[in-house]
């Protein structure tokens, strides 16, 4: 031989001659490829419970478990570089040493199992002009797999060509990194849809909620190291609910598409716009922004909103509400400064809609007692705190009662009777309004059934506010709260004021128009005041106008009051309308109304207000028979 050691296994086998061991037989077998196995096997075992500890960093991120990966794969097959190959993007995005030539990461795309070349240097072609140093000496790459879909590669390489082949563990070992990336890409990518759903709006892709506040506190934490200011724009879009209502929500959602598209084209790197739910929008501005330049930005955000938005070939119109609250004068976090601009938007609306508010601290101030009185008048359902007046209407042409108005007010247990200015505006922007209007209808309309009795064909005005008419349904609300009551339709009027009448046109002449179907009789209240646009008086399908007090206290001394009350009148009949008169407290301004043709007054000089108690008497007394003249 030449001297070679290897291991073997020697089996010994004795010969018997005779009784006696003669000699023996000497088996032997080379162990070297058993012993190199085994080795192999040694040192795959070591080499997957150092991958076994990487894969089992569940805390890891997508991207670190990538890199160790990586970086464990090089140190196992002693190569020097590594990446992970991405073949959409055609580029890596994850490298550990020198970079590897592409197109030597794509060679493993169409390779079955793991390609390995031990020495590459006769494959100059393989050189990436893009990867500056000499090129790499030995590969060995895996294609990753993806639902079924490639990904891309995972990539090993040397500057050196391999002393010894890969072997098929070294294969394998290969392969099962590029599982285990494979698995921590999904696990990255669900990651990620999971952080998109918890911090995005769905229906527009737009930050929510959540992202905005967290990105809000982070700009705090700056600003307030910088000493500069951070703004919030709270966003409302006005009478959205009616757009929904009549339009129907699938609109709806493509308006506010539409209008989050819009918005983040206005604000573009000047802040962050999220959709905060609903209608709701908000708008995160940094970099220290002016008072000026908030000004301008509300401006042009409120321009964009009111051009028309064109879907399915027609125009469509919405307006917005903005309110402004600004770091650190407006509040020192996150949450109080969106509820403070959420205040201020508030105020926008009652300011008439389709502008901007900045916060003041009166309007901080305004909030606290909104607050407090909202709680108040939950526990005043709740306690049935509120009582009902009512005030007669009287017929001047054979002077007898027509109608009562019903007037709520609230009983507190401790400030005594509360008349509606002062908790009625309160009711409306909290939404209590409606469960206390249905209570309003429900009492009054059962109560008057009963005093028909008394007074046959006896009617009920009843006021709704800008919420309550606005509500979905209305005319079938009412229709079944006449059934129970038994009341009938055109016994029972429903007042509005002419603000509430005009402030979408179109919409109010549906309503308008299902009330009028439903029977009941519609009266614009305190006209006048409002927007007097007489036009629409002819669109409106009504029955009558009241003339606002305001104009009948002054008909005797102030020729233009006199000029408004007689042309309301005569403009009023040449529609067909009739036109009550409130207010009237003087037999003098009784006389004038009564030769100006009025149909029906009301006011102190006929009746104040009456509790419900008081009715019944004054029904009885004089009520059906009453004197007006």
């Amino acid at each position: 031989g030449d001297g070679t050691t290897f291991p073997v296994l020697a089996t010994l086998i004795p010969i018997v001659f005779r009784g006696a061991i003669a000699g023996v037989h000497l088996l032997a077998r080379d162990l070297t490829a058993i012993r190199r196995a085994e080795r192999e096997i040694a040192a795959q075992s070591d080499r997957l419970r150092e991958l076994y500890v990487v894969a089992a960093s569940s805390n890891a991120t997508a991207e670190n478990l990538i890199a160790s990966t990586i970086d464990a794969g090089c140190r196992l097959l002693g190569m020097t570089s590594g990446c992970l190959y991405d073949a959409e993007a055609d580029r890596s995005v994850a490298t550990v040493g020198a970079p590897i030539p592409r197109r030597l990461a794509r060679l493993s795309l169409a390779t079955d199992g793991a390609l390995a070349i031990e020495d590459m240097r006769g494959l100059p072609y393989l050189a990436d002009p893009e990867v500056t140093g000499p090129p790499p000496a030995a590969y060995v790459g895996t294609a990753i797999q993806l639902g079924g879909s490639l990904y891309g590669s995972l990539c090993f390489a040397a500057a050196h060509p391999r002393e010894t082949a890969f072997t098929p563990s070294d294969r394998d070992l290969v392969q099962l990194m590029g599982a285990l990336v494979a698995s921590a890409i999904e696990r990255g990518r669900a990651r990620a849809r999971l952080k998109h759903l918890a911090y995005n709006d769905q229906l527009t892709a737009l930050p929510n909620r959540a992202w905005f506040t967290e990105r809000l506190r982070d700009e705090l934490a700056l600003a307030g190291e910088a000493d500069t200011r951070v703004a919030v724009m709270f966003l409302d879009l006005d009478r959205f609910k009616d757009i929904n209502d009549t339009l129907g929500h699938a609109l709806g959602d493509r308006m506010l598409r539409l209008i989050g598209d819009r918005l983040t084209g206005i604000v573009g790197t000047d802040g962050l716009v999220a959709r905060m739910g609903g209608d709701e929008f908000i708008v995160l501005v940094g970099n220290d922004p002016s008072t000026s330049r908030l000004d301008a930005l509300a401006q042009r955000i409120i321009g964009a909103i009111d051009q028309p938005l064109l879907i399915d070939g027609y125009e469509q119109f919405v307006t917005t509400s903005i309110g402004i609250a600004v770091y650190p004068n407006d509040g020192p976090d996150a949450d109080t400064l969106i509820k403070h601009a959420d205040v201020a938007m508030y105020r926008a609306k009652e300011r008439g809609r389709n502008t901007h508010q900045f916060f003041t601290p009166s309007l901080g101030a305004t909030l606290r007692t909104r607050i407090s009185q909202e709680k108040s008048l939950r526990k005043a359902l709740e306690r049935e705190e509120f009582v009902l007046h009512y005030q007669p209407q009287f017929a001047l042409e054979g002077e007898r009662l027509v109608s009562l108005e019903a007037l709520v007010r609230w009983q507190h247990p401790r400030l005594g009777l509360i008349g509606p200015d002062q908790f009625i505006p309160s009711a409306e922007m909290s939404g209590l309004i409606v469960g206390l209007g249905d209570w309003i209808m429900e009492t009054a309309t059962r109560q008057v059934r009963r005093w028909q009795e008394i007074v046959p064909g006896l009617r009920l005005a009843v006021n709704l506010s800008a919420r309550q008419f606005h509500q979905t349904a209305l005319a079938h609300k009412i229709r079944e709260m006449l059934a129970r009551s038994g009341l009938q339709a055109g016994e029972f009027e429903i007042e509005i004021t002419e603000s509430v009448a005009m402030s979408d046109a179109a919409l109010s002449t549906q309503i308008l128009e299902e009330l009028g179907r439903a029977g009941v009789r519609l009266a614009v209240d305190d006209f006048g005041t409002g927007y007097s646009s007489l036009g629409y008086l002819r669109r409106f399908p009504l029955d009558s106008l009241k003339i606002d007090k305001s104009f009948v206290r002054e008909i005797l001394v102030e020729p233009d009051d006199a000029t408004i009350v007689r042309t309301v009148i005569g403009m009023a009949h040449s529609l067909g309308l009739e036109v009550c008169a409130e207010g009237v407290e003087t037999a003098e301004q009784l006389a004038f109304l009564r030769q100006e043709r009025c149909d029906r007054v009301q006011g102190f000089l006929l009746g104040r207000p009456m509790r419900t108690e008081e009715v019944e008497s004054f029904l009885l007394g004089r009520g059906n028979r009453a004197a007006v003249g």
